[in-house]
């Protein structure tokens, strides 16, 4: 997961900055990374310019970064419980990132558990 910190005034404290913060989970170089995040707040929030700075924070361990082939693996490990019935998958690096879809892939399995 990247962050990228941006300010459109001329100091931290000045009266015309505005900071945006923008989540990306790519993994970009910081160029391509830059472009990406300004090309994407200009389309939702109809931004003209570019800011005047930007900070680049990497977490690499903050989300799943899911593989080009991620849906192929996928299918694999659905395979997976016909010859292990008592293999149980769920969690982030699955389907979904976020709280809701971790529960979203737990909620069938409490019958297995229980």
């Amino acid at each position: 997961m990247d962050s990228i910190q941006a300010s459109t005034g001329t100091g931290r404290t000045a009266a015309s900055a505005e900071t945006l913060i923008a989540v990306v989970g790519l993994a970009f170089d910081e160029a391509a990374l830059l472009d990406t995040a300004r090309a994407d707040l200009k389309k939702a929030m109809g931004l003209r310019a570019d800011p005047a700075r930007h900070w680049v924070f990497r977490l690499p361990r903050g989300i799943p970064q899911y593989e080009p082939d991620h849906g192929r693996r996928l299918a694999e490990a659905a395979r997976m419980p016909a010859r292990w019935p008592t293999l149980l998958l769920a969690g982030n690096s699955y389907r979904g990132i976020s709280a809701n879809s971790c529960l979203e892939e737990a909620a069938p399995l409490l019958p297995v558990c229980y």
